[in-house]
């Protein structure tokens, strides 16, 4: 059984981390977005 828990625990670690990097990938591309935008005005 606890090798089951270590196995949830790294696969929530990742999971987390991925989150992380997809929500600053996103982020970044909504900023250069709007820096574009503001560019064109």
């Amino acid at each position: 059984m606890q090798d089951a828990y270590e196995l949830a625990a790294k696969i929530f670690q990742f999971h987390c981390r991925t989150n992380i990097l997809h929500s600053v990938c996103t982020l970044k591309s909504r900023i250069q977005v709007n820096t574009v935008n503001i560019g064109k005005r």
